[in-house]
Formats: structure tokens, sequence, C-alpha cells
């Protein structure tokens, strides 16, 4: 699993909370993600935030729903935006959302 956020204290909590017993790579920078994604084979589940943040406190200008559609054009076929919010426009079918108050999906994350 791959998970990209901009918040590692939140993601880390979670991983200790419910997904210790897996190997995760965790990015709070989705270029650096972006660059380094063809080392993932297209089964893997990858996990984005809606928007993003640098450490300046700078919004990129792509978002979650952004690069979930670059990532499926590459061929990655499961992929999870784990957001706050609702999703603003239509979800495209190769993907999820799930959201951050759901504690229950949030404890699925590797099963969904």
């Amino acid at each position: 699993m791959v998970w990209v956020d901009d918040q590692r204290w939140f993601i880390d909590g979670l991983i200790h909370q419910y997904y210790s017993h897996l190997k995760i790579d965790v990015y709070v920078d989705p270029q650096e993600f972006m660059q380094n994604v063809l080392q993932y084979p297209l089964d893997t589940r990858i996990i984005l935030d809606n928007y993003y943040e640098d450490a300046n406190g700078t919004i990129y200008a792509k978002t979650g729903y952004d690069l979930a559609a670059k990532l499926h054009k590459l061929g990655y076929s499961k992929l999870i935006v784990f957001s706050g919010e609702d999703p603003t426009h239509d979800v495209p079918d190769y993907l999820q959302v799930i959201r951050k108050k759901d504690i229950v999906q949030a404890a699925k994350l590797d099963k969904i």
C-alpha cells in the first residue's frame, strides 16, 4: 500500500492503529510520489488526499483527483481518495472516495 498525504502525523497514527502489520510507503509530497510511482506494481493500493499543502502552507495545483486520473491512465487500478470533504463533482468509476471521519471505512482501507 502507498499513502500520499501531507499530514504525516495523521497518517502515522492511522497506520499505527490499523495497519502496523502491513508494509506501507508514505509520501507527504505528491510530486515526489509521482516521480517514484513507476516502482510500484499496477495493483498497488494507493491512498490519496484531496488537497495537498507544502511545508510553507502553499496548496499544490494538483488535487488527489488529478493524481488519480494520471495514475489510472498509467494503469493503476486500486485508487482511493481519503478526504475530509465530500466530493464536489462526480467520482469516476476507477476511484473510491472515503471520508476521513468514517472510522469504520478508515480501518478497512487495506481491503477496499
